[in-house]
């Protein structure tokens, strides 16, 4: 996995991430310029850059920079980060498990297609003031989508949900989710994901170390709908706590969420480890209806979805247990630890 840190203000970093991408970006230039030649996606970027520039102006600048740093016209880049539009869906699940000192065990598989070693990586974003977040970043996404951490113990995962509707006058989901990652406590994620409507669903984990305290999130478009996480928590990519769930829905979402749960009832929170919940989301079963993991090594992970990552925490031992199944790595790290490689 290729790992690296960038520094500045959201512009500067949203640059130094736009050319280190630059290669794969520039391959998915035309597929967004030619949507532009639409009047109708013309539009609504310019909507939704009007939308951006009163709402999140910072998380603009850093889409702006992502832009100019790869070539990729500003508009195109706004278009990508987009993903209502385009129906672009990722799955996941995550598996929590709290133990009776009040302490988590966290693991969370990301699952998407279109992933390759050119289009991840593990980025740190460090700001002028000395506050930082790390987290798993996708060329076509913002920081956020997947899974990340903060400077001020914050740990965050982020599910898909298969929307019931959607709402392209709203902000889009990706800018939402990276906004959150600022947040320094749990009533800073609240906030922050209460403040505006959404142009697509979302679930959002958030672990807060301070307080050994975790919530889980469900936006659709106009409210959040919290679950406080105790003891144990799984979640996949439907509704499971708002008016809408549960929502059957493509993909193997209610077996992964149902099977997750299983298995984590099975777990004594007094003598279970961190290999033991991420043994959770590491069943196979049979076929891809049948199974949590979505081996790499049976399916194209630039064309299927697949698990490409895991992220998992140990907050006893203050340790993170990355693995990428792309390149078959694991990462192995206490909390504050980033050893880049590139």
């Amino acid at each position: 996995m290729k790992i690296f840190e960038v520094r500045g203000t959201e512009y500067e970093q949203g640059f130094q991430v736009g050319e280190f991408f630059k290669e794969r970006l520039q391959s998915q230039a035309e597929k967004y310029e030619k949507a532009l030649e639409k009047p109708v996606l013309l539009d609504f970027v310019k909507g939704a850059e009007a939308k951006l520039a009163k709402e999140f102006p910072k998380l603009l600048d850093e889409a702006y920079g992502r832009a100019d740093g790869s070539g990729l016209s500003r508009y195109a880049t706004l278009l990508m980060y987009s993903p209502e539009v385009f129906k672009k869906e990722d799955g996941c699940t995550t598996a929590i498990l709290q133990r009776p000192d009040g302490k988590f065990l966290f693991s969370h598989n990301e699952d998407d297609g279109g992933f390759c070693y050119g289009n991840v990586a593990l980025v740190k974003y460090v700001y002028p003031d000395g506050h930082w977040i790390v987290g798993y970043s996708v060329a076509e996404k913002l920081l956020g989508s997947t899974w990340a951490y903060n400077s001020d113990g914050m740990v965050f995962s982020s599910n898909y949900i298969a929307p019931a509707v959607t709402d392209l006058t709203s902000i889009s989901r990706y800018y939402m989710v990276r906004d959150a990652l600022n947040a320094r406590d749990l009533g800073g994620v609240l906030r922050r994901l209460a403040r505006l409507e959404v142009a697509s669903p979302f679930s959002f984990n958030a672990i807060d170390t301070k307080t050994c305290e975790a919530v889980n999130v469900e936006k659709d478009v106009r409210k959040i709908y919290v679950t406080p996480i105790r003891e144990r928590y799984a979640r996949s990519n439907h509704f499971t706590s708002s008016p809408y769930s549960p929502i059957p829905t493509t993909g193997n979402t209610m077996f992964r969420w149902w099977k997750a749960n299983d298995l984590l009832a099975k777990l004594d929170p007094e003598t279970a480890d961190i290999f033991d919940v991420r043994g959770v989301v590491d069943f196979e079963g049979p076929d891809y209806m049948h199974t949590i993991h979505l081996s790499p090594d049976r399916n194209d992970a630039e064309k299927e979805p697949v698990t490409v990552t895991n992220f998992a925490f140990d907050q006893e031992a203050n340790k993170f247990y990355i693995r990428d199944f792309l390149e078959h790595e694991e990462i192995i790290w206490d909390y504050d630890q980033f050893v880049p490689n590139c």
